[in-house]
């Protein structure tokens, strides 16, 4: 396992903190980060070579493939702004994926506590202003109700599938019922779906107790319905219009028109405005992207950036069987929230997205770390 030059003590601390700004101040997550990628550089190359794997690999060529769109691009004004807006999901890929081989199994939990604790104080903020009347979906200070909702929902299942001994009962419970009010009073249809696939699983898997469920289920339900009753806006319109597709019908309809145009090269990174065909026929006018992060890539970089998704994708998967082979902190919740990301990227999107791109990442260098501990226990 790589080695770092600094006192592990302080680079957990930091880690743990930059964990837990995701959704809470966009500028201290970029600082945080941004100062782990630079220790990096400082750490010895030796010990970076350590740290390489295939998921290493999957990044780099994903990589490639974004600036080779970025050359090939119809509107390089455009899609050049991925070099300052996608630099951190690389660096911070490349740093956590040597961070997190060199701590132990103990260190890793405990910056997953950060992570979760962030989650909690998240996910009150954003039923604080939901009811304070702030906002018309729940949300935190430096997010949309989008990003807020994707990044509950890969909280989630960490929780969940958390080792009972890690938190008191009742505090793991009261959490738990937080995060899934926040996701609940963000109205993310298809991540208060998958979310609740998850609390499902986890009674299935025996992580929570029947009681714990029906306890989830009555007190959530409740304090969301009395959120609700408090703030009724958005949940009037959508009683109102219950077959709202959010534009998705509109947005399908370009993609069907498009889909057979520059297949090999993509339209170039961050060019939906440019290249949509019926941008005049949304209701929400600030729709900005494909709403799809298959479609997204699909579109932005072409056949081959949409293998070299689906292969990150793919390895994450092929490696999932790892995250029950380990009995730690870590696993099998880790592994879940990636998979709870890829589902929503079918209706919302992770990859792209400044802020969820980097909860991503720190998933996967987690998820990646795992893999690379029982890879040197078989090979002993």
């Amino acid at each position: 396992m790589p080695v770092s030059r600094f006192n592990i003590k302080y680079i957990i601390i930091l880690i743990g903190f930059a964990s837990c700004t995701f959704v809470i101040s966009l500028f201290l997550m970029q600082l945080l980060f941004a100062i782990i990628f630079f220790l990096w550089i400082i750490e010895k190359n030796s010990e970076k070579r350590k740290a390489f794997d295939l998921f290493t690999l999957a990044i780099i060529i994903w990589g490639i493939i974004r600036i080779i769109a970025v050359v090939c691009s119809q509107y390089p004004s455009q899609s050049n702004q991925i070099f300052y807006k996608e630099a951190l999901f690389y660096a911070s890929f490349l740093s956590l994926q040597f961070y997190f081989k060199s701590f132990s199994e103990e260190q890793v939990g405990t910056v997953i506590k950060y992570f979760i604790a962030g989650g909690v104080l998240s996910s009150l903020i954003g039923i604080a202003q939901f009811n304070l009347h702030l906002v018309d979906r729940a949300q935190s200070f430096s997010s949309s109700y989008t990003v807020f909702s994707s990044y509950l929902l890969a909280v989630l299942p960490v929780f969940l599938f958390l080792p009972k001994n890690i938190f008191n009962g009742k505090i793991r419970l009261t959490a738990i019922i937080i995060i899934v009010i926040g996701l609940i009073t963000s109205m993310g249809r298809t991540n208060i779906l998958i979310a609740a696939v998850m609390v499902l699983l986890s009674l299935f898997m025996k992580r929570i107790s029947v009681l714990n469920f029906l306890m989830i289920i009555l007190i959530a339900g409740l304090i969301s319905y009395l959120s609700f009753e408090n703030n009724k806006k958005e949940i009037t319109n959508r009683l109102t219009n219950p077959s709202t597709l959010s534009d998705r019908d509109i947005i399908w309809k370009g993609a069907a028109e498009l889909m057979l145009k520059h297949p090999f090269q993509g339209f170039g990174p961050r060019t939906f405005q440019q290249i949509f065909p019926y941008k005049n026929e949304f209701n929400d006018k600030g729709v900005a992207g494909w709403h799809n992060d298959f479609l997204q890539v699909y579109f932005e970089s072409g056949i081959p950036g949409l293998i070299s998704f689906l292969i990150i994708i793919f390895l994450i998967i092929f490696n999932g069987n790892s995250s029950f082979k380990l009995n730690d902190i870590s696993n099998p919740g880790v592994f879940l929230s990636l998979i709870g990301l890829i589902l929503s990227a079918f209706t919302a999107g992770f990859i792209t997205s400044v802020v969820l791109s980097i909860v991503f990442v720190f998933l996967l260098t987690i998820f990646g770390a795992s893999v690379y501990a029982i890879k040197n226990i078989n090979n002993k």
